[in-house]
């Protein structure tokens, strides 16, 4: 979808969404926990082909139709920003002639640098889906 980049989400089901082995499949996997300086963003609704930011950015954010309420955010002494919120459908602008779907073509939001100097790897995490629902 985005290529040549780095992508990154703000929330684990993002994780779980893209990274899914089929649903009777118990899921073991990694998560890579990392502050990531965005800079200027270039905003967008729907995936193109980028192996670059363009001229006057530093990334690029894919606008998805749910993502964490950043009303509730906390933010760090260093000044990285954290999501506390619930996960929330985002409204549409009422001055678009589109509906929910076509709005948003992305599920989720997305951020995406494409350079790796902009990216401070923090923790790696082992996770498992624990679904009793599952076989």
């Amino acid at each position: 979808m985005f290529q040549k980049s780095f992508n990154y989400c703000r929330m684990g089901d993002d994780y779980s969404y893209h990274h899914r082995p089929g649903k009777k499949q118990k899921q073991t996997g990694f998560m890579l926990l990392c502050e990531v300086a965005l800079g200027d963003m270039n905003a967008i609704k729907e995936a193109a082909y980028m192996e670059k930011a363009p001229e006057g950015t530093h990334s690029t954010k894919g606008i998805g139709q749910r993502g964490p309420d950043f009303s509730k955010s906390i933010v760090l002494p260093s000044g990285v920003g954290i999501p506390m919120g619930q996960v929330i459908t985002y409204p549409v602008d009422p001055k678009e002639q589109y509906n929910h779907y076509n709005y948003y073509r992305l599920q989720h939001n997305e951020y995406i640098v494409y350079d790796a100097s902009q990216v401070r790897v923090r923790y790696l995490l082992q996770v498992s889906d624990q679904d009793p629902n599952r076989n």
